[in-house]
Parts: C-alpha cells; sequence; structure tokens
C-alpha cells in the first residue's frame, strides 16, 4: 500500500515531541512506559504516524 499524502509514515521523537508539545524526554519516557509505540530501526526510535493521528482524533 503506497500513501496518496506527502506525509511520513513514521516521525521522529522530537517531530512528536513539538506536535504534543512536550519534552523529548517526556516523549522518550512515554515510549519507555510503552504509552508510545514505536518501531526500531538500528538506533534510531520512529513513532507511527497513524498512531499519533488516532490518539490526536480521540481527545478533539
Amino acid at each position: 500500500m503506497t500513501s496518496t499524502t506527502d506525509e511520513p509514515r513514521f516521525l521522529k521523537v522530537a517531530e512528536v515531541a513539538t506536535i504534543l508539545r512536550v519534552s523529548r524526554p517526556h516523549v522518550y519516557q512515554l515510549i519507555h512506559d510503552e504509552v508510545i509505540p514505536v518501531v526500531r530501526l538500528g538506533d534510531t526510535l520512529r513513532i507511527p504516524r497513524r498512531w499519533l493521528d488516532q490518539q490526536l482524533e480521540i481527545t478533539e
């Protein structure tokens, strides 16, 4: 399945922190507490955009 938008399928921790208006360490803590799911790519962590979009829809 290919995306029809220019939005990335996965976000960096810093991008999620900016969207949620929290600090990067807070996002890492939420990842550690398994509140935010991640995909590990080597040494990097990526958060699925779909998950974040779903969480934001719930809060609206």
